[in-house]
C-alpha cells in the first residue's frame, strides 16, 4: 500500500506552483509586452528574486530547486518553440537569455 501512495506524493511535490504556471500561461498571450512581463517573472521566480510586480500570494522570494524548475521543462520547451519565432525581436532575445537560467 505504500509504493502505491510514493509516485502521487512524488508527483505532488514536483508539480510547479502557481506563479511558475502563471508565467508560463502569460507567455503564450499575443502581446509583446505580456510576453515580456512572463518571462522576466519567470527568471525572477527561478532565481528566487521579487520582481516587484503585483503578487499577492503573500509568497516570498525564494530560488526554486531543480524538481521544481525540471517540473515545467515541458511546457517550457513548448512555450520556448513558440517564443523563438516571435515577431518582437525582445521576445525572441528575452526567450534565449532565460534559456540560461
Amino acid at each position: 500500500a505504500s509504493s502505491s501512495s510514493s509516485p502521487s506524493s512524488s508527483a505532488a511535490m514536483s508539480e510547479p506552483d502557481d506563479a511558475l504556471q502563471r508565467a508560463l500561461r502569460s507567455m503564450l498571450k499575443r502581446d509583446a509586452a505580456t510576453k515580456l512581463k512572463a518571462l522576466k517573472e519567470l527568471a525572477d521566480i527561478a532565481l528566487g528574486r521579487d520582481g516587484g510586480g503585483d503578487r499577492t500570494d503573500g509568497g516570498g522570494a525564494r530560488a526554486r530547486g531543480a524538481e521544481e524548475l525540471a517540473a515545467i521543462l515541458p511546457r517550457w520547451t513548448r512555450a520556448f518553440r513558440r517564443l523563438r519565432l516571435d515577431d518582437a525581436h525582445a521576445v525572441r532575445v528575452a526567450a534565449a537569455r532565460a534559456t540560461r537560467i
